[in-house]
């Protein structure tokens, strides 16, 4: 899980390559904002970061059973566009 900060909304992106269908997904970033994703042995999760801004992101690693508490407490409040694991969730 990555926690994000940034000077400027939209002047920087997260994007990611869903590894079922190829297509990449472009993100834009804003202060507060979370990017959560799983990186395991032998699977490959391709991501990029682009910036025209101060950025900062803070990386945490969380077990399952966090990760999947962190993601129903945002569904529960309301956020939506939320990434799971590489899937739209």
């Amino acid at each position: 899980m990555y926690l994000i900060k940034v000077d400027e909304p939209a002047k920087s992106w997260f994007a990611f390559k869903d590894p079922r269908t190829g297509r990449v997904h472009r993100r834009p970033d804003m202060t507060g904002k979370i990017n959560m994703f799983r990186v395991t042995k032998g699977t490959l999760f391709w991501h990029t970061i682009y910036s025209a801004t101060n950025r900062w992101s803070y990386g945490i690693n969380l077990s399952d059973k966090a990760a999947s508490r962190v993601l129903a407490q945002l569904k529960q409040n309301g956020h939506s566009g939320i990434v799971s694991h590489g899937k739209l969730a």
